[in-house]
């Protein structure tokens, strides 16, 4: 997973049907990927979507 330019909080990749989180913070991307945020399956549920902004702040 690359991290986004720099300035960018998190940064949404889709690539072959599922939607990347990238973040350039080490911690918050352990934090997403310890709630199962790092990655996102269309359809997205809106719970998720919430709790993803929550995190990004």
């Amino acid at each position: 997973m690359s991290a986004p330019d720099e300035g960018v909080r998190l940064a949404l990749r889709p690539e072959a049907g599922v939607i990347h989180v990238d973040v350039a913070d080490p911690d918050m991307r352990r934090q997403l990927a310890r709630h199962g945020l790092d990655r996102l399956v269309p359809p997205v549920p809106l719970m998720a979507l919430e709790q993803l902004f929550t995190f990004a702040g």
